[in-house]
């Protein structure tokens, strides 16, 4: 509301100078009845007032608080802006105050700015389309040029589209070029593929190409020189299943065996290309996210992979990457900085260290390794561990069979080897640690070269006893233990949230996860389990008709004519694995679900057995039998730890 307190003078100059102002105020609406409400209308004539006639305002109608003067300009502007103008209908300019013209152009400039970068960005994107065409243009003709160029006309001869032996005439020549062509690529490929397969020999005499050997690695060398020959000169075994690899400048494999007679083994030693150490080449991008995503479970099928591969190296660079996903993901890379080169030449030099036997195979550890994954993290073991105590399990898991002949430690001590003399308690075992120590020892190879000198101990030693607890002999021992701590164990587990084991306490643990990981056959799937089955029989069977033709006793257990695999496979998860896994799953209630898989597996067992006979009392008969390929020496004692340390020969 505007009150206007006047106080003129009664003259003609003034009369008109208030006509305006009231003429101001009409037009704006501002007279009337907020004057009446407030109480001011005395001071304002009404609108029916003749301004011809002379205005008389007393003293006492003038207002005390306004001086006898006249408005100066700024307060003129000051009532024209703050009255409200509303536009005329014709849509002219009057009635509008000054700033809202200033902010009519204010948006209309600010509109032709927009537009104009509207057009700019639209004549930007036909510049790019352009460019765009060109590239084709020039593709196209690029095209045209290398078309011309590769395309070839049969001589003498101008093609007709509807003349059918002018078209077989040039398929038949394209065949035979591509023929040719492929020839060419396999010839560079293995010129490729040998120029990085040298020998030491080769190695030593380029010095762009040096492969240093510490102290440590020539005596782990002369240790490991052919463990399976025969120790015995007056045995001489004339049939030989695999022979030794010899150094040779012919030859392009490491080794460092230099003997002529035949090894005692189901496959011979693996060839280590030299390109794997000096030039490795990996891609963790190439592994499918469905094995990454089923990886920490079960339902992973490692013979899959080998199936589908094209050949033996791709299958094995690939169980690399997903073995290197593993030591990734559960933060071991990370934790103790393992250079990812210096991994994957670890996981290659293991790989080809494993013989092609029909079971203890790279596969084999493989599959042992992913298991051991799955109790880790699906498992939820890693609530009672360290990340010290994974990078072990893990790692000896990859390692717990290097080198295997595909015989077992009796057909070694039997056979007379070197490696029998060599180790006189489990023999393959502490063979098979001697290799990863070896492998270990490399620089190129060693993963713990970023850890602290007392952890890498610490780290050795619980990889000695987890390779060392996959001996059968020592299964019941490892129960025994398991069962006499769980009660505290599990008492730790569920009173607080991090519980802490003593050094005694965690070993019983990853020994006990280590014995479940390595027989984790029977907690697959039907189909999956009756393949490594068949597989772990036909080792058996290899090594009973190896022993008929070396004359020496053949073990009842494992010969084909006497035995059935469904009973077999009853003994296996009846006797060794369904105790480890109850043990186990009082601990860690997540592994019950391997139990009930177990559990489901023995029954398919029992009926292909009961198959078998026509009788119940036929039945009965059989399965009384003691004899079996499970069958041990069990190591007597009670105290896990002291039998470790006996068995222990390095």
């Amino acid at each position: 509301m505007v009150v206007l307190l006047v106080e003129v003078e009664n003259d003609d100059k003034s009369r008109q100078s208030l006509r305006k102002y009231l003429n101001e105020i009409d037009a704006a609406g501002l007279r009337g009845s907020p004057a009446k409400k407030s109480g001011l209308s005395s001071y304002l004539p009404s609108p029916s007032t003749d301004w011809s006639l002379p205005i008389k305002m007393t003293k006492s109608e003038a207002s005390p608080l306004s001086p006898k003067r006249k408005p100066t300009p700024n307060e003129m502007m000051n009532i024209r802006t703050n009255t409200k103008r509303t536009p005329r209908e014709d849509g002219s300019d009057r009635g509008k105050t000054k700033s809202d013209k200033e902010r009519e152009k204010g948006k209309e400039k600010g509109k032709e700015k927009e537009k104009e970068k509207e057009r700019e960005k639209e004549k930007e994107k036909e510049k790019e389309k352009e460019r765009e065409k060109e590239k084709e243009k020039e593709q196209e003709k690029e095209k045209e040029q290398d078309f011309k160029a590769d395309t070839k006309v049969l001589p003498n001869a101008s093609l007709d589209p509807f003349d059918v032996s002018q078209g077989l005439a040039l398929v038949k020549q394209t065949r035979e070029e591509l023929n040719s062509l492929r020839k060419e690529l396999e010839l560079i490929t293995k010129a490729w593929i040998s120029s990085f397969s040298v020998t030491q020999e080769e190695i030593r005499g380029e010095p762009n190409l040096q492969i240093k050997k510490s102290p440590e690695v020539m005596m782990f060398e002369k240790i490991l020189d052919a463990p399976y020959l025969p120790s015995n000169q007056s045995f001489n075994p004339t049939v030989g299943v695999g022979t030794v690899t010899v150094l040779g400048k012919g030859d392009k494999a490491f080794s460092t065996v230099k003997s002529e007679q035949e090894e005692v083994a189901l496959a011979p030693r693996r060839v280590l290309p030299a390109r794997f150490l000096l030039h490795p080449m990996f891609n963790l991008n190439a592994v499918s996210s469905e094995h990454h995503e089923s990886l920490p479970f079960l339902s992973f099928n490692v013979l899959s992979i080998e199936q589908n591969c094209s050949n033996e190296e791709e299958g094995e660079h690939y169980l690399a990457l997903l073995l290197m996903t593993m030591y990734i993901d559960l933060g071991l890379v990370k934790e103790f900085n393992i250079d990812q080169v210096t991994l994957y030449r670890f996981i290659m030099t293991i790989c080809r260290k494993y013989r092609n036997v029909p079971f203890h195979n790279f596969y084999h550890a493989f599959n042992v390794t992913q298991t051991m994954y799955y109790f880790l993290t699906t498992g939820k073991c890693m609530t009672l561990l360290n990340k010290k105590d994974a990078l072990a399990m893990i790692t000896a898991c990859l390692c717990h069979d290097l080198d295997h002949p595909g015989l077992n430690n009796g057909f070694l001590v039997q056979a007379g080897l070197k490696i029998g003399s060599l180790h006189k308690r489990s023999t393959l075992e502490n063979h098979h640690l001697l290799v990863a120590m070896s492998i270990l020892a490399q620089p190129e190879c060693n993963i713990f070269a970023n850890i602290p000198p007392e952890d890498v101990k610490e780290l050795e030693e619980s990889i000695r006893d987890l390779i060392l607890a996959t001996d059968l002999s020592l299964h019941g021992v490892i129960l025994r233990n398991m069962e006499a701590r769980k009660k505290r164990i599990c008492k730790e587990y569920a009173s607080s949230k991090s519980p802490s084991l003593d050094r005694e306490d965690r070993v019983s643990v990853m020994t006990m996860i280590m014995k479940c990981a390595d027989l984790s056959n029977e907690i697959r799937d039907p189909e999956v389990s009756n393949k490594w089955a068949t597989r772990i029989n036909r080792e058996f069977f290899a090594q009973c008709d190896l022993e008929k033709k070396l004359n020496l006793k053949v073990s009842a257990w494992m010969d084909y004519k006497k035995i059935i695999l469904a009973k077999e496979q009853m003994n296996f998860i009846g006797g060794l694995c369904m105790p480890l896994y109850k043990c186990l799953a009082g601990v860690f209630p997540v592994i019950g679900d391997c139990v009930e898989q177990m559990t489901k597996n023995k029954a398919g067992w029992e009926q292909r057995f009961a198959s078998f006979y026509n009788t119940p009392e036929q039945q009965q008969t059989a399965a009384s039998q003691k004899e079996s390929i499970w069958k041990e020496n069990e190591a007597k004692g009670k105290d896990l730890f002291a039998i470790l340390a006996k068995v222990k020969t390095n």
